[in-house]
């Protein structure tokens, strides 16, 4: 891996040791134990052996590179947060900067660039294409007067078609290069060619530009959040399918969708949605569609391996007697038990590795969605300016002009406060009431058997007491004060009430004669607890928002502006 992985121990010690007190820095040690050494001077230098055909072993499935690539990245963003490189980057000279720059932290570093490349560039396009001027009112606009140049999309299809042209070609030739020469070098021209074009034609691209994106997905993490934790890999078979979900033996939810949900699916749906809009807004219809050709072959590669990789390089991912294991599985995790696997599951990833408002506010990525929104707004106010000085005789110009501008959020909003009352006057449990539900039945459970153990300590106690009357008065003495004791085996009358419930204290405390443990299976099981389910919630909320936005944007179509529309 260019690193040292065999180190003199005897020597090392003597240099200030191998690893760091950290977990963290401890999931890159050998590379630490490197920069630690390089730092200490006079002239150390590490050795490097390369050594071939030793059947080390390697990582050949999808899931487990990725999970690897996972690891380092982790790693990478540990290394470029810490005092040694820092350091290096102080002592070395230009060449020697740039060589660890590029060997190290520069390789993800880049990934991260060029995954996020295509997003950005469809989003500056799309937003581009709506400030452009619609056909009507075109007076009423801010329109530049000087339109000889072409529409917003005949300027940005030749920026694009520039940018994207066959030269890409030479992008990938350059990046199969160091492979092609390696096994030329091993073997000869004819071997290395033909092992070059079978990578090719089993989807190697759309390999590594999922990897780009896992890469880039951890690095980031790493530098926003932290939380780097050592990944088991492992060495299994390539060939064992991985289910899209299933529940693994600690009772959880994993699998291919939970597995890379957060690093590509969420932002290759995005992208999607930012092609299809695009689209709408005319983005192809321009002179010089041919120019376009190579920026859209990029964009269904980059799709494709966003949204469908993980699929299709997992074995018998299509076959038809997995599906339905499959198809009720994710029923299960979105809708069983009011969607709590669900919301379990994003508030560990999504939502907890944020910490909190304050830190979210502080993160890069807080704060491209504000220039977004700002860049959003802007443009969609001019728009709703414009429209309200054609139609200023109309009486409820500014009731308009605030429903566009707001947010659809109220019928969302009035919907969730419907449901939350409803749930709670009948008495149901919703998914985010689960965990008091579930903590009172355990508290029950707990309470039933601290009386159960109270019971039998307080008949022990009576019988030493017992015991200890015979021994001072005697026989005779104690077999009264026997004859007359409760004949109930706890010492505190409280307790006894407790145990047989005959006291006034409320009946949640008394232990069933009943399994507790069936009883909180029914109570957990049942239609009546459940509530609302989460996804069925989130559907209607989607739903709604969608209906609230294009009501009150509608007049933006009625008057025949499109782009002002989307």
């Amino acid at each position: 891996y260019g690193h040292p992985d065999i180190m003199n121990k005897q020597y090392m010690i003597q240099q200030g040791g191998v690893s760091k007190a950290t977990k963290t820095l401890n999931l890159s040690e050998d590379i630490f134990a490197g920069m630690d050494f390089t730092l200490r001077g006079d002239g150390r230098q590490i050795k490097h052996c390369e050594y071939f055909h030793l059947a080390k072993g390697r990582d050949m499935g999808f899931n487990a590179v990725l999970g690897f690539f996972s690891k380092l990245s982790s790693g990478t963003g540990e290394q470029l947060l810490s005092r040694q490189t820092f350091r290096l980057g102080q002592v070395f000279h230009l060449p020697e900067a740039l060589a660890f720059y590029y060997a190290h932290a520069g390789y993800y570093v880049n990934q991260f660039f060029v995954s996020m490349s295509l997003p950005l560039l469809v989003f500056a396009w799309l937003l581009v294409l709506l400030s452009d001027c619609d056909e009507r009112f075109l007076a009423w606009q801010h329109c530049p007067g000087d339109r000889a140049q072409g529409s917003a999309a005949d300027v940005m299809a030749t920026y694009l078609g520039a940018c994207f042209s066959w030269l890409i070609v030479l992008f990938l030739v350059a990046n199969t290069m160091p492979l092609l020469t390696e096994l030329w070098v091993q073997e000869n021209f004819r071997s290395a060619l033909t092992k070059l074009l079978t990578s090719l034609c089993t989807l190697s691209p759309l390999m590594f530009v999922f990897q780009a994106k896992t890469i880039g997905v951890y690095i980031t993490n790493e530098i926003r959040w932290g939380g780097a934790t050592y990944v088991a890999t492992g060495r299994g078979l390539p060939t064992e399918r991985r289910p899209i979900i299933f529940r693994n033996a600690k009772n959880e939810y994993e699998g291919l969708y939970l597995d890379y949900a957060p690093i590509a699916y969420y932002d290759g749906a995005t992208l999607l949605a930012g092609v299809l809009l695009v689209l709408s807004a005319g983005g192809n219809d321009t002179m010089s569609q041919d120019g376009l050709l190579w920026l859209w072959i990029s964009v269904a590669l980059t799709l494709t391996s966003w949204l469908y990789a993980p699929f299709i390089f997992n074995p018998y991912n299509f076959a038809a007697k997995y599906f339905w294991a499959d198809a009720q599985a994710l029923f299960d995790f979105f809708f069983r038990k009011s969607g709590a696997y669900w919301q379990k599951w994003y508030e560990q990833k999504l939502i907890k590795p944020r910490h909190g408002v304050r830190r979210s506010m502080k993160d890069v990525g807080f704060i491209l969605a504000v220039l977004f929104l700002m860049a959003w707004y802007l443009l969609l106010n001019m728009k709703a300016e414009a429209l309200i000085s054609i139609f200023s005789e109309v009486r409820f110009r500014n009731t308009l002009y605030a429903m566009i501008l707001v947010p659809p959020i109220f019928s969302a909003l009035l919907y969730t406060t419907i449901v939350s009352v409803t749930e709670w006057a009948i008495g149901s449990r919703s998914a985010g009431m689960g965990g008091l539900y579930t903590a009172r039945e355990w508290a029950r459970e707990s309470a039933a058997r601290a009386m159960q153990t109270a019971e039998a300590l307080g008949g022990a106690r009576a019988a030493a007491a017992r015991e200890n009357i015979r021994r001072r008065l005697g026989r005779k003495a104690a077999k009264a004060d026997v004859d007359a004791a409760p004949t109930s085996s706890t010492e505190s009358p409280d307790l006894e009430a407790a145990a047989t419930g005959s006291s006034d204290q409320p009946a949640t405390l008394q232990p069933s004669h009943d399994d507790p443990a069936k009883g909180l299976v029914r109570a957990r099981t049942a239609v009546f607890h459940d509530g609302m389910p989460l996804g069925v919630s989130a559907v209607i909320v989607i739903i709604l928002e969608i209906c609230e936005g294009v009501g009150t944007l509608w007049f933006f179509k009625w008057v025949g502006w499109h782009r002002a529309f989307l």
